[in-house]
């Protein structure tokens, strides 16, 4: 019986230090939070952020006991709105499991633009959209109301369409579509055009019945001249027969690996084997991948987006036309 008692007063013991945890924690984030990052000088944003720095560091070192603290505050209705954004941060750093994540893009979703810069916001929820987490709250609000801001390390003024292409271009197409459908078929809406080039850009089978069940009417004539033969028989990538860096067996694995964070043998297998870039990679790619690849090429474009640059932007326009010209059939759009 006594190891049964021993058994029975730790599992009281272990929920009061477990209280006793969070209370210190909860104590910890009051003093830590509480602020507007953008109200704040640079004195204060200097002092905000040395506090947040010891905040940090007392939960990785306490990780054990303080994690789920972090999680149940994260979670409170009247979490302070800073402290989701930078809490959340904190907890996928130091616990990157899919409901880390999961959390992090719905808190993020909903952050206050005026305390975190839009190329930050935008960056993250990219990539958390590219790894498979819902972003969709936030490609609906950029739709509705973009902040534009410009990338300084690549000169880029982002505007809504670049903005759609770097956050919708890293979903899940078929989430995309959910948030796109509803603004391309509204004649009033200002982002109307910009929601159907993107709807085209998806290239798949429900995107493109989508489009001609929306159809271009009232759209602007370069819009109406881009998109229209996606409804009667576009124009296609022609096949170029693969080089020895272009062949599925060398193409399937880089692809693979550029997924997983590692881009060096896909940069290879888009440059001739001088090092200069190859012009004719797109019609290769054509000719090499089959329809069972489709998916992972659709997993190189949308982690392809997360780098938000303008050469980003140039290759996201050459997967959608290597999409394109391997899903569009007639029936699609009659």
């Amino acid at each position: 019986m006594r190891p049964l008692r021993a058994l029975a007063c730790l599992l009281l013991v272990l929920p009061a230090a477990r209280a006793q945890d969070c209370k210190e924690f909860q104590r910890l984030a009051q003093e830590t939070y509480g602020f507007r990052p953008s109200k704040l000088d640079a004195s204060g944003q200097q002092s905000a952020g040395k506090r947040m720095d010891a905040f940090w560091t007392r939960v990785k070192e306490q990780k054990a006991a303080l994690l789920p603290c972090l999680r149940s505050a994260l979670e409170a209705q009247d979490a302070d709105p800073w402290f989701r954004i930078d809490g959340s941060s904190l907890l996928v750093e130091v616990d990157p499991s899919p409901a880390s994540k999961t959390l992090q893009a719905r808190l993020w979703c909903a952050a206050d633009l005026d305390d975190l810069a839009p190329e930050v916001w935008m960056g993250t929820l990219a990539n958390l959209a590219a790894d498979g987490f819902d972003v969709s709250p936030a490609a609906k609000r950029w739709m509705d109301k973009p902040a534009k801001f410009t990338i300084a390390k690549h000169a880029l003024d982002v505007n809504l369409r670049y903005g759609a292409r770097f956050l919708l271009g890293s979903m899940d197409e078929a989430q995309a579509l959910a948030v796109l459908d509803p603004i391309a078929a509204d004649a009033k809406n200002p982002a109307r055009e910009v929601a159907l080039d993107m709807l085209a850009c998806l290239a798949t089978p429900e995107a493109l019945r989508a489009l001609k069940r929306i159809g271009l009417e009232g759209c602007e004539e370069k819009t109406r001249k881009a998109l229209a033969p996606l409804l009667a028989k576009p124009g296609q990538i022609p096949r170029r027969g693969p080089s020895a860096r272009t062949s599925r067996t060398k193409l399937l694995p880089a692809m693979k690996e550029y997924v997983a964070g590692k881009p060096e043998k896909l940069d290879e297998c888009q440059c001739l084997s001088s090092g200069r870039p190859n012009e004719h990679w797109p019609e290769e790619f054509v000719a090499a991948l089959k329809e069972e690849d489709l998916p992972l090429l659709r997993q190189v474009r949308r982690k392809r987006m997360t780098c938000m640059s303008d050469e980003a932007l140039d290759d996201y326009s050459a997967y959608s036309g290597i999409l394109m010209t391997l899903v569009w059939k007639p029936e699609y759009v009659k």
